[in-house]
């Protein structure tokens, strides 16, 4: 699992923080997950402000982090 992740990582040229979970408890239970990827953008609080469920095209999950962040 680790080494695909990270081939996929170095594919799509990710950059941000990458969270691995290793028995799918938090993406099945906390964050409903369907699909792989899934995105989850939490704000500086802790909430869960939005869930992006497969790849994103990485200028626009930039975009969404950016305004999160200015929020």
């Amino acid at each position: 699992m680790k080494k695909k992740a990270r081939a996929f990582i170095e594919e799509f040229g990710l950059n941000y923080p990458i969270m691995l979970d290793r028995k799918g408890k938090v993406f099945e239970n906390t964050y409903k997950g369907k699909v792989f990827p899934t995105n989850v953008l939490i704000d500086r609080n802790g909430v869960i402000r939005e869930i992006i469920l497969g790849a994103p095209n990485p200028k626009d999950l930039e975009k969404q982090i950016k305004k999160l962040i200015r929020s």
